[in-house]
This record gives C-alpha cells, structure tokens and sequence, in this order.
C-alpha cells in the first residue's frame, strides 16, 4: 500500500514539475507538451492503480483481461487531457467545469474497468454508497487540481518548490484515496473464480506495473532538473532585463557629460514636490557665457572636460540645493528649499559668479567665463512657473545688459 501511495505522489510531482515547459512554450508546442504530460498522468495513475490491486486480497486470486486492462490505460490517458488543458490554460474549476467533469468520470471508469477487467464467476457485488464516495474524491480531486496549479504559479521563485511538493502530497493522497473506496465497493462472494482467459496477473503484471514505474521515475527526474534549469534561466534573464532597464532609466534622466540630472529628471522632481510638499522653493537659472565658442575653437572634448569641472564647481557652491540640473548646453537650474532672503540670494549668486570666473586651464591654455543668473521663488505647485520664472529673469538680465543678480517674485510666490 506504501508503494502505491509514492507511486501517486510521485506522478503528480512529474505532472506538476512539467508546467515550466507547457506555460513557456509556443502554442504548437505547448499542445504536444500538454501530450507528454496526459500520457505521463494517465500512465501513473494506471500503474497506481494496479500496484494497489496487486496488494489487494479480496479472498480471490485476480488475473486480468489484457485487453480490458489496457483499454483502461487508454482511458487514463484521454481523461487526463482536458484537466491538463485547463490546467495549462491558468482556468479555474468553474471555468473548465467540462473538463472537470471528464477527469472525475475518467478517472472513475479508469478504476471500475480495472477491477472488471478480472472476469469472476459470480460476478462482483457493487456497493454503491462507495462507488457515490470514489467518484466524489475524484470530482474534488479535478477540483484541486486547478486551483492548486494556480496556486502554484502564484508564488515567488523560490516557494515554488515548497508548494509544489504540499500540492503532489495532496493530490496523490486524494488518488489514494479514489482508488481504495473504488475496491470497497466491490465485494466477491464466497467461492468465486477469476475465469480472466489471456489474462495478466502475477509476475507478468508486476513486470508490466514496475516497467511503468520507471518510465514515470525516470521520466519525472528528466522533467524535474529540466525545469530548474528553465526557471534558472528565466530568472537570470528577468535580472538582466531589469538591470538594463535601470541603466537606461538612469542614462534618460542623466547629462551624459556631467551626470548631473537633465531636464526630464527636474521636471520629475518638481512635479513629486508640488504633490506631497508645501514648502516654498527658490530656483536659480545660470546661463554661462562663452561656453560655446570654447566649444568651437578648442572642440567638444575641451567643452565637455570644462563642462565637468563648472559642473563641480556648482556642487561645491550649492551644496544645499534639493537639485542641481543641466537643462542645456551653457543652462543650469538649481532647485532650494525655502524661500531665501534677498542678501542671502545675492550672497548666492555671487559665490557662483566668482567661481565660474575662476580659470579654467588646458593644455597651457586658461579661460573663464561668465554667467547671467535669474532667480525665481514660488510655491511647489507652481514648480514648472517658478523654473520658468528664473529663466524668464535671467534673460532680463542677460538683455539689459547688467551682472546684477534680480529676483523676481513667482505667480505662486507668498
């Protein structure tokens, strides 16, 4: 009875352990998959079926008809093959309640061919309060199977394992349990007789039953490494998708020359504070003046190895800024919490004027440059306006004529 009872478990580990190759596989082939696995569960529970029938002892010696016997795999086989349809499908039992219902009586007639299959003289004794209780098990049995598989999939990578080894558990128990209330309802009179002709029984059935055996050993040990291996390899290729779609998500919302966050990154940044802050910003623009006849006369490697250091430079003088940006080529905007007073801004402005005038030196050569800057305070639901505001006066700045530093007070200002 033990053997039997492993027998069951163990093929629906196999049939369980073969759903990576079934959920992954193209629609042609996931058909011939969802094959190989009704042969496989058909097979297992045939051979279940008749080691338990081997250690059976109903007061007579059984032989059975080979060619009812093996009908009844046939029917274990085609039985199988619309739960393993819904089951590759993710469907529910109320979904697939069709294919439900051909497992249950499948599985049934599965069992009743079986120990017919031993003809005997009286014939068997039915008992149908336990013919009504196997078929029951093995309507719940479909059931479990469903939702169990689904539960399953659910998991993370690594409980799939742990659920899967709880769900061959339960379901080769409720096989179990079909087959043995199957053989309660048959009972034999005192005296009978197997009159079985071309009959199995004996050492040519355990012979048949062990060979069985080994295929759905052999063929779950394939199956089981095979998954692993896929599931192995589905993760590693989820990772590295994941990491590359960070890299690129990074390299979006990057300067490329001097890593500091572009115009995408400050719109998202000031969009996420004007919907969960209420303090007051402070936008500084800074437009530099001769970047870009640098550029020209010394070439975008001078440019960028310039762009670099003013960009430290920035760091260095606005070490409390929320963010700091480069929105173009000769544009940054810095982003400060609070609003600042108006020596405090001048104060500001006028470290970043003189460190941007600091030379900058390259191959022998020392430039500086100069800059415009505009300034804007708002609220941060006006984020977008205040950065606007500061470009808006830097360009006053730039227009008139004059390095002073102004403030212009934003649409969203206190």
């Amino acid at each position: 009875m033990l053997g039997a009872w492993l027998v069951a478990v163990y093929c629906w580990w196999g049939v369980l352990a073969m759903g990576g190759q079934v959920s992954q596989a193209r629609e042609r082939k996931a058909l011939l998959w969802q094959g190989l696995r009704a042969v496989f569960l058909g097979f297992g529970t045939w051979a279940f079926h008749f080691i338990g029938m081997l250690g059976w002892q109903p007061g007579v010696t059984l032989s059975f008809g080979a060619r009812q016997t093996l009908l009844s795999l046939l029917v274990s086989m085609l039985a199988a093959w619309p739960l393993l349809g819904a089951m590759r499908r993710g469907a529910t039992a109320g979904e697939a309640w069709p294919g439900v219902l051909a497992y249950c009586a499948g599985l049934s007639v599965m069992h009743y061919m079986g120990i017919y299959a031993a003809d005997t003289v009286p014939g068997i004794r039915w008992a149908p309060g336990w013919i009504a209780l196997s078929t029951l098990l093995a309507l719940v049995l479909a059931i479990c199977t469903l939702d169990m598989k689904r539960w399953i999939n659910g998991a993370a990578p690594s409980e799939r394992l742990g659920r899967r080894s709880l769900t061959a558990l339960l379901l080769g128990s409720l096989l179990f349990a079909v087959h043995f209330t199957s053989v309660a309802g048959a009972t034999y009179s005192a005296g009978t007789i197997c009159v079985t002709p071309g009959s199995l029984g004996g050492e040519q059935l355990a012979i048949l039953v062990a060979f069985a055996t080994t295929i759905i050993f052999s063929s779950t040990m394939w199956f089981s490494v095979s998954d692993a291996r896929l599931e192995t390899q589905l993760q590693q290729q989820a990772l590295a998708l994941q990491t590359r779609s960070d890299i690129l998500e990074q390299s979006l919302r990057k300067d490329g020359e001097t890593d500091l966050p572009n115009r995408l990154a400050l719109e998202q940044a000031l969009q996420r504070a004007a919907g969960h802050e209420s303090v007051m910003l402070t936008v500084f623009c800074i437009e530099l003046e001769g970047y870009q006849v640098i550029a020209d006369s010394w070439g975008q490697e001078t440019a960028t190895a310039l762009a670099r250091e003013l960009a430290q430079r920035l760091r260095g003088e606005l070490e409390a800024a929320r963010i700091l940006a480069r929105t173009g080529d000769a544009q940054f905007i810095a982003v400060m919490t609070g609003d600042m007073p108006t020596t405090t801004l001048a104060q500001t402005a006028s470290r970043i004027v003189a460190a941007l005038r600091r030379p900058f030196g390259n191959e022998g050569l020392a430039v500086s440059l100069g800059c415009r800057i505009g300034v804007s305070t708002g609220s941060p639901a006006g984020g977008a306006v205040c950065a606007a505001g500061a470009g808006a006066q830097r360009r006053r700045v730039r227009d008139a004529g004059r390095p002073a530093v102004e403030r212009l007070q934003g649409a969203h200002a206190k």
